[in-house]
């Protein structure tokens, strides 16, 4: 390391002698003489003092290589994300956190252990909380801000400190001025064409995701009636499939599958047989075609995506979305159909492809 070299040029590059800064860190000038000639290192309590006096981040006075530093603390959260999609969370966990240990408060680590934290449920609701919060006081990232911002509003409108989640609003930027937005913006050509289709991308995702929420009121009752959000499910689909109209719909088939889904059970419940088989016809339909997309990846045909590709996610064996479906379907509410020659033709479809990754061709 030439921590010396970093010192003397600090110190020259503020107007310093040694004996002024030998002053300001109440040691001797002929400690700091023999610093800068590399015969002795600082000991490690006058690090952040030397850091506050010379202006720089530990990172540079110990010569630290950012790239290198920046490439390991991100392919400990790819490895992390890896096996959290796997399912296994609390090894994911522990990745981060032993990353913690090589890299104390790095902000990108801290961020995939928050979020680890919050899939967590309401056993680390508090350990979410105070990542978040930690987060928030130190960073200047508007990612980072704006992600911390996400996690911890219910978490306060939850703990009735309306005040806390309202103040976060200012923190986060109004859609028409983030960061997917500008990106549109700023790049040209092919480059701007995939961010737009990045950003439509996140839209629909979003408009899916708002959609489908009904919201409790002060009296007790919801927003939306049963009726009306069946309506809410109706839409969803006719969007997606205008939006996907070649079916290339990569994630999205498990938003499909879980509104057609939802339709089938309020079918279910007013005993339309016809209109339950339907919806469950079209569940199964995405619910196949998503475990496809989760092994291969898609690449997009679709007017408004073409030429994009989505890559695959990998889930453990019980997030299969066909057996989820399965299971679904065994709820009481399907009794009154189960014995259908079509119910059963959909059932035995989807027993061929529960719990495999690889779809059978």
């Amino acid at each position: 390391m030439e921590i010396g070299k970093t010192i003397r040029a600090g110190r020259r590059k503020k107007d310093m002698t040694q004996e002024e800064l030998a002053e300001l860190l109440n040691v001797s000038v002929s400690a700091v003489s023999q610093w800068e000639c590399g015969k002795f290192l600082p000991d490690l309590t006058m690090i952040p003092a030397l850091c506050s006096v010379l202006d720089i981040s530990s990172d540079e006075l110990l010569g630290v290589d950012q790239t290198k530093k920046h490439k390991q603390i991100m392919d400990i959260v790819n490895e992390a994300e890896q096996i959290r999609w796997k399912g296994n969370r609390p090894a994911a966990k522990e990745i981060v956190q032993n990353g913690l240990k090589r890299f104390p408060g790095e902000h990108q680590l801290l961020l995939e252990l928050m979020n680890l934290c919050n899939d967590g449920g309401a056993d680390e609701v508090e350990e979410t909380r105070r990542i978040a919060e930690k987060l928030l006081e130190e960073s200047n990232s508007s990612h980072i801000i704006s992600s911390c911002a996400h996690i911890l509003a219910p978490i306060y409108r939850d703990n009735d400190d309306l005040a806390k989640a309202s103040a976060l609003m200012s923190r986060v930027s109004p859609l028409y001025a983030c960061r997917d937005v500008l990106r549109t913006r700023i790049l040209k050509g092919q480059l701007a064409a995939e961010a737009n289709q990045d950003l439509l991308t996140n839209l629909a995702e979003q408009l899916v995701i708002h959609l489908r929420r009904n919201y409790r009121l002060e009296n007790g009752e919801m927003y939306y009636t049963p009726d009306e959000m069946a309506r809410m499910h109706e839409k969803i689909i006719a969007i997606l499939e205008i939006l996907y109209e070649d079916g290339d719909m990569a994630y999205t088939h498990c938003r499909m599958q879980g509104s057609a889904v939802r339709l089938a059970q309020y079918y279910a419940d007013k005993n339309d047989g016809e209109a339950v088989l339907r919806y469950l016809n079209l569940a199964a339909e995405h619910a196949v075609r998503f475990a496809e997309y989760e092994q291969n990846g898609v690449n997009h045909t679709s007017l408004v995506f073409r030429g994009r590709r989505s890559e695959g996610i990998t889930f453990d064996e019980r997030n299969n979305s066909v057996t989820q479906l399965l299971r679904e379907m065994e709820e009481s509410r399907y009794d009154f159909i189960r014995d259908n020659t079509e119910f059963r033709r959909i059932t035995a479809e989807l027993q061929q492809y529960a719990g495999q990754w690889s779809i059978p061709g």
